[in-house]
């Protein structure tokens, strides 16, 4: 009895140390790009007629490059619908930071005309967009390249 206890024990022993070894294996942190709000100027609001359908799950394949971090794949507006961008493994550019897409609602003004005056009628919802992109020390913007052979050395 004793020796089929202890082999038993052996057993939950050895499988409980190869599970945890999988949970470790999996729990890498997978790294991701300094991140930052967008700008009042020249990064605008698109304003869209539905939110997007919720994000989908996808598998991460392995980090290129240590300089590479892995942007999540987004709903983006086409300007008529909803189309999916996969997620990317990208090298940052020197000293930007990633503004991650921004889908809100916002109160915008309605106005009706009453005799000759333009009249503020009051407010309605506003569902609006703004696409991911990296924002350049100098103030400009820079939309996200995935990896390529050019940034195989960094």
């Amino acid at each position: 009895m004793a020796r089929v206890l202890t082999r038993w024990l052996l057993g939950i022993v050895a499988g409980t140390a190869s599970a945890a070894g999988a949970v470790a294996a999996c729990s890498a942190v997978t790294p991701v790009p300094v991140t930052g709000s967008h700008a009042d100027e020249g990064d605008s609001f698109l304003r869209v007629t539905k939110p997007p359908e919720p994000v989908r799950i996808e598998v991460i394949g392995p980090r290129p490059s240590k300089a590479a971090v892995w942007i999540d794949g987004y709903w983006h507006w086409s300007g008529r619908r909803w189309v999916w961008r996969d997620g990317v493994w990208t090298v940052p550019p020197e000293g930007a930071y990633y503004a991650p897409p921004e889908i809100v609602r916002l109160p915008v003004p309605v106005y009706g005309d009453a005799g000759t005056e333009r009249q503020l009628r009051g407010y309605a919802m506003a569902l609006l967009y703004r696409p991911g992109h990296w924002h350049m020390p100098d103030g400009k913007i820079a939309p996200v390249e995935p990896f390529g052979t050019s940034d195989a050395g960094r």
